[in-house]
């Protein structure tokens, strides 16, 4: 069941525009940090590791091919709650862009449609909630 929520990041990696629901992009994330935990074991049992590189090819590997369905899910997800794709760059900002963009990633999406696209939920409009929100 939950595959299908990571599996549809794969399947819309082109996709810069539009929205995505909290739990599809929380799926996603959940299940790539387990992989990412799989990949690294991997690359350890096989002594792919060393001293002096810590990234295995399993890890690497992994992390090439998901590196665009990441994006456009983050940026999708940063679309429902009506912020552009740019504040992804919040990221190079140490320990503050990457707080400022969790409370993004956690909050709810804006009801009905924004400047995005429709509401996945197919949810209608709430004049004060989306007035008001920040």
């Amino acid at each position: 069941m939950f595959m299908k929520y990571y599996l549809s990041a794969f399947q819309n990696f082109y996709k810069l525009t539009g929205r995505t629901t909290r739990k599809e992009f929380w799926i996603f994330v959940l299940i790539h940090l387990l992989v990412i935990v799989l990949s690294n074991v991997i690359d350890e049992a096989l002594g792919l590791t060393g001293y002096d590189y810590d990234l295995g090819p399993f890890y690497l590997a992994y992390m090439f091919i998901t590196f665009l369905p990441g994006l456009s899910i983050s940026v999708r997800r940063l679309h429902d709650v009506n912020k552009s794709g740019w504040y992804l760059l919040l990221n190079f900002i140490p320990t503050f862009g990457t707080i400022i963009l969790l409370i993004f990633f956690a909050r709810g999406g804006s009801h009905g449609i924004n400047n995005y696209g429709e509401d996945p939920y197919g949810r209608k409009s709430n004049f004060f909630k989306s007035y008001y929100s920040i």
